[in-house]
């Protein structure tokens, strides 16, 4: 078996068949860096704001520990669940006025058909 060192990348091959077990190479644990977040409450929360369905490594590394990434993610859903709530309502109301006017026709018809049936009654005796 081969193994890989910090800056060649070889793959892993079996000494029975001498082929490529893997076509993923192997690292070593010290090749990640980690990184010290200096973000203020202000950059963390427009980067929530930026914040999509998937998250990148450069968005990882901006926010700097995964507490803060979870803290963003939750803000962008509640967000996102802010913004769907504004549109159901401004939506309700707008049918809302809709329902004024069908309640309008109803009773029109209704009028009407009472209407009818006063005129039949008459006709038929």
């Amino acid at each position: 078996m081969v193994v890989s060192t910090g800056t060649t990348m070889e793959m892993a091959t079996t000494e029975e068949a001498d082929r490529a077990r893997s076509a993923v190479p192997l690292a070593e644990e010290a090749d990640t860096a980690t990184s010290i977040s200096t973000a203020t409450d202000d950059e963390t929360e427009t980067s929530a704001n930026e914040l999509g369905t998937e998250l990148t490594d450069e968005a990882v590394t901006k926010l700097g520990s995964i507490a803060k990434v979870r803290m963003a993610v939750r803000c962008a859903r509640r967000e996102a669940k802010r913004q769907r709530v504004q549109c159901a309502r401004k939506e309700a109301r707008r049918k809302g006025n809709n329902d004024n006017e069908v309640a309008r026709v109803v009773a029109e018809m209704s009028v009407e058909q009472q209407l009818r049936l006063r005129q039949q009654a008459a006709e038929a005796r």
